[in-house]
């Protein structure tokens, strides 16, 4: 059994917590200690759900994943100052922090998955996607998101292109735009959201009358490439960890090929 500590940004919107908690119920019934610390406006908080899993004992670390979807200032700032916390209150128990969850494939595989969900058939000629996130004011964060947009569109769509919430320009409305301009016959908004919530709602409130899938996971569901994204992200830190044996399989981390994808 592993401990997986989930690292979240929190919000107020009580759909976002459920959601987690979703998320830590399909990850305990395939066998690990799971529970989500929220870095604020709701709770349990990190301190408290490394508590918690400190209390599962075993001897292996706690992994603390970030569930974040790119490299900016809360990976780069909150996390590694919550850790610290939650690692001081836990002297007895290790805590190894994993790297975020994005970007990677198996986030464009959920994509498309949700997609489907509204009849969206993956690569089609004829339509574009807006692929909205939060936003950040990071240069190099957006850049991140819109490498990974390009590489998306290569697959097939007439188009993907990034949209963000807030921070950054453009908005889903303008995107969508942008996109009926230049010639797609349809035009839909892929969530790169984890979780629903404020900003999420904004983008939907931003473009009426576009179809956009749902986030990765929520209150009813959670897409199954996210679980599996997040269990490799869980391996890759166990293997790093210098205080693990080289080469010895860590216990509830499955070494199949559906986390090593």
């Amino acid at each position: 059994m592993s401990r997986l500590l989930l690292v979240a940004h929190g919000s107020r919107d009580p759909r976002y917590a459920a959601s987690y908690e979703t998320l830590c119920l399909k990850l305990r019934q395939q066998g690990h200690a799971a529970l989500v610390g929220h870095l604020g406006l709701c709770g349990p908080d990190v301190v408290e759900s490394a508590r918690l899993l400190a209390r599962e004992g075993g001897g292996e670390p706690i992994v603390a994943v970030p569930m974040f979807l790119n490299h900016g200032y809360h990976v780069a700032h909150d996390v590694p100052e919550v850790v610290a916390r939650a690692g001081a209150a836990v002297s007895h128990a290790r805590i190894v922090v994993a790297d975020p969850l994005g970007p990677d494939p198996l986030l464009v595989e959920a994509m498309e998955s949700r997609l489907r969900e509204l009849g969206v058939w993956p690569g089609d000629p004829d339509t574009a996607v807006v692929l909205a996130s939060a936003g950040t004011s990071d240069a190099a964060a957006r850049g991140v998101l819109e490498s990974a947009a390009a590489e998306w569109a290569r697959t097939g769509w007439h188009s993907v292109s990034p949209a963000y919430a807030g921070a950054a320009a453009p908005g889903a409305a303008e995107a969508v735009g942008a996109a009926r301009a230049a010639g797609a016959r349809d035009v839909v908004i892929a969530s790169y959201f984890l979780a629903p919530g404020l900003l999420a709602d904004r983008v939907a409130t931003g473009a009426p009358g576009i179809r956009m899938a749902a986030p990765f996971a929520t209150p009813a569901d959670v897409d199954p490439a996210l679980t599996r994204l997040l269990l490799r992200r869980a391996t890759a830190a166990l293997a790093k960890d210098p205080h693990t044996r080289a080469g010895r399989p860590r216990p509830g981390i499955r070494s199949g090929s559906a986390l090593r994808r």
